[in-house]
C-alpha cells in the first residue's frame, strides 16, 4: 500500500530510531516501544510491528506503530494490542505537532480501510479531537493514570479519597505488599488484574504476556507492577478478612468475597427475586435481599421514573432480574449479558443456556433502536462497556449459533471433551475467549453441554 508524501510504511520500523522517536516524544510509553511491539510477536505467530513514519533528516520525527496479524488474504490492525497509548507519535519541538498527527491518522484511516481489514484499533490517550480526520470518529471513554515515583508517598498523594480510604482500611486489615518475583507470583497478580480489568468492562492481556513482561521488560527497566517503592504486586494474606459484596437485583451466585469493603451497610436496600433468598441462606444475613418478590415482575416508583424488575428464571442462575428504568431508556441486565466474555452459565445453581437466551430476547422486546438499529436504549451489561440493541443481538445470536453447534455434536454421539475438542466457539474465542480465570471458554462449553444432553433418567428424582 502507497502512503501519500512524507508517511512511509515500515515493516518493520528501525528499532534504534523508534526509540529515539519514543524518546523525543510527548505522552510516549512503554507501550510505543520496540520491547512492547516484540511482546505481541512472540505472542502471536506471523504476527509483525508496522509502522507509518515520517522521516526528516535521516530520524524519524513522526510516527504511528501497530501489530498486524494476517489470516489468508484478512488482517487485523492494532495500535497497540492492549494499550492506552497506542496514538501518533511527535517529536518534541516540531513546528507543527498537529498537522503531522492528523497526517498520520489520515494515513492509518486508510490503512485501515480496506476491503481486507478484519478489525482495527487504536487509543489515544488525552488524544487531540481536532487532530482527527473526517473518516475517523473518536469516542471517547476514560481510564486511571498515576505517575509513578520512588517515594510511595508521592504516589499515594494523587489517589482519590475513596482509593486512600480503600488504602487506610487494607492497611487496617493487615493487607501487605510483596515482590512479584517469581512465576507464582506473577500468577498470583494476573488473577487480580484479570478480576479488576473485567469488573471496569475492559478486556484483560494474555497470561503469557505477564510472563513476558517479568521475562523481558521488567530487567530493562520498562515495566513495573507496584503501588510502592519496593513491590511489584499484592497479595492478602487472609482472605476472611476482606468485605464482601451482595449484587442487588443479581443471584445467588454473584456473592464473592472481593476486595470492596463498605459495599455491604445496612444503609444498603438489596432488592431481589425470592430464589435470591433461597439461594443464599448460608451467606451472611447481612448480605441477604432486605426486599424480594415472588411475581414474574416488580414495579416501584423510585427517582421520578416507573422502574420494573423482571424475573428471567433459569439464566445465568434461577434468581436472575433485569431491570427496566422507563423514563430513562435504560435496562441493566445483570451477568444475563456481558461484552467481555461468554455468559456464565451457574448449572449447580439452575442456569441454562435456553434460559440465557429466553432474557436476551426479553431485553430485545424492551429495547428500541434509534437509527439503522443503532442507539436508543441504553442496556448496562453484567461487565463491559454500555451496549445498544444491535449489540445484544449480535450477543444473542452468538449464543445461539453455539448452542445449536454443539446440540448438533451431542446429537453425533459426541462426549464432553470431544464437543470441547471440536471448538464449536472457534470463531468466537478472539472476542469472548479465555484459557484461564474465573470462567474459561471450556467452562462456557461444558454448561451448554449440559444443557443440550440428555438427562438420565433418574436426575430428576436425584435433585
Amino acid at each position: 500500500m502507497k502512503f501519500e508524501s512524507p508517511l512511509v510504511l515500515a515493516s518493520p520500523p528501525d528499532a534504534a530510531r523508534w526509540d529515539a522517536l519514543v524518546a523525543a516524544a510527548p505522552g510516549a510509553s512503554v507501550f510505543h516501544t520496540p520491547a512492547w511491539a516484540k511482546l505481541w510477536t512472540d505472542e502471536w505467530p506471523g504476527a509483525r510491528w508496522e509502522a507509518l513514519v515520517v522521516e526528516e533528516g535521516g530520524e524519524y520525527v513522526a510516527g504511528i506503530g501497530a501489530i498486524v496479524r494476517r489470516r489468508g488474504p484478512f488482517r487485523t490492525v492494532d495500535a497497540m494490542p492492549f494499550a492506552t497509548y497506542g496514538g501518533p507519535l511527535v517529536r518534541r519541538g516540531h513546528p507543527d505537532p498537529r498537522g503531522l498527527a492528523t497526517a498520520l491518522l489520515e494515513g492509518f484511516a486508510r490503512w485501515i480501510g480496506g476491503a481486507f481489514v478484519l478489525r482495527a484499533s487504536l487509543a489515544w490517550y488525552q488524544g487531540d479531537r481536532e487532530a482527527f480526520p473526517e473518516r475517523l470518529k473518536p469516542l471517547e471513554s476514560f481510564t486511571h493514570v498515576l505517575p509513578l515515583s520512588g517515594d510511595y508517598e508521592e504516589v499515594a498523594s494523587h489517589f482519590s479519597s475513596s482509593t486512600r480510604r480503600l488504602v487506610r482500611q487494607a492497611d487496617e486489615s493487615g493487607l501487605e505488599f510483596e515482590v512479584a518475583d517469581t512465576i507464582g507470583k506473577v500468577h498470583a497478580f494476573y488473577d487480580l488484574a484479570v478480576e479488576t480489568v473485567r469488573r471496569r468492562g475492559g478486556t484483560p492481556k494474555p497470561y503469557s504476556v505477564y510472563q513476558r513482561i517479568l521475562r523481558d521488560l521488567v530487567p530493562a527497566g520498562l515495566a513495573r507492577y507496584h503501588l510502592d517503592p519496593n513491590g511489584l504486586a499484592f497479595s492478602v494474606p487472609d482472605a476472611t478478612r476482606c468485605a464482601c459484596r451482595a449484587v442487588a437485583l443479581g443471584s445467588a451466585a454473584d456473592w464473592q468475597i472481593i476486595n470492596t469493603p463498605g459495599a455491604t451497610q445496612t444503609a444498603v436496600k438489596i432488592v431481589a427475586h425470592d430464589q435470591v433468598l433461597a439461594r443464599m441462606s448460608d451467606a451472611p444475613a447481612r448480605a441477604w435481599p432486605t426486599d424480594t418478590f415472588l411475581e414474574a415482575d416488580k414495579e416501584v416508583y423510585f427517582n421520578g421514573e416507573p422502574v420494573v424488575m423482571m424475573h428471567v428464571p433459569g439464566a445465568h442462575t434461577d434468581g436472575d432480574s433485569i431491570v427496566f428504568f422507563r423514563k430513562s431508556d435504560v435496562i441493566v441486565t445483570g451477568d444475563i449479558y456481558r461484552t467481555d466474555g461468554y455468559p456464565v452459565i451457574d448449572v449447580a445453581r439452575g442456569g441454562s443456556v435456553d434460559g440465557v437466551i429466553a432474557a436476551l430476547n426479553r431485553v430485545l422486546d424492551l429495547a428500541v433502536p434509534a437509527h439503522h438499529e443503532e442507539g436508543g436504549t441504553f442496556v448496562v451489561p453484567g461487565h463491559g462497556r454500555i451496549s445498544d440493541e444491535f449489540d445484544v443481538v449480535e450477543y444473542r445470536d452468538m449464543v445461539t449459533i453455539v448452542r445449536d453447534r454443539v446440540r448438533a455434536l451431542v446429537a453425533a454421539g459426541m462426549t464432553l471433551a470431544q464437543v470441547q475438542a471440536a471448538r464449536p466457539t472457534s470463531d468466537y474465542d478472539p472476542r469472548y475467549g479465555a484459557d484461564s480465570g474465573p470462567w474459561t471458554t471450556a467452562m462456557f462449553v461444558e454448561a451448554v453441554y449440559r444443557g443440550v444432553a440428555p438427562q438420565p433418567a433418574n436426575a430428576s428424582a436425584s435433585r
